[in-house]
């Protein structure tokens, strides 16, 4: 494991537990923030700890979705959205980044929405393959 490895280097090795497989845009930042907060603690790095917080969508729409509102991976990797559940997202817009894993040269991925659309699933787990895919939705 990374981990294993980092500290048999005797390297710092910092990370966060997804717990649950949550992937969104504003668990993300709050790992990120928790990491950043550690490397600030241990003098690593010099800055502010910051303490954001997670705020929690509450809908009363019902949502239709169809087959074509999936979003398929175009390569195995690991992708980093930039979009929560519920979030609408204009057609165009960034919903998230692919960091393929299948050449250690290849370029990120930037994932936009094919419409305009909700959000109403992001595949659980930062791994993809060409085979899964993300669900949006159109308002019913």
């Amino acid at each position: 494991m990374f981990d294993t490895r980092a500290h048999s280097q005797g390297k710092v090795f910092i990370c966060t537990e997804f717990g649950g497989g949550l992937v969104g845009a504003e668990p993300l930042a709050i790992y990120e923030a928790g990491v950043r907060n550690g490397l600030i603690a241990l003098g690593l790095i010099e800055g502010k700890a910051e303490y954001p917080t997670f705020r929690q969508q509450k809908s009363a729409n019902h949502l239709e979705t169809h087959p074509s509102d999936q979003v398929k991976s175009p390569a195995p990797g690991i992708f980093e959205p930039r979009c929560s559940v519920l979030d609408e997202v204009k057609q165009g817009e960034l919903i998230g980044i692919l960091h393929p894993m299948d050449s250690p040269s290849a370029d990120s991925i930037d994932i936009r929405a094919s419409t305009t659309s909700i959000v109403c699933g992001i595949r659980s787990g930062v791994y993809v393959e060409p085979t899964k895919k993300w669900r949006f939705s159109r308002d019913a």
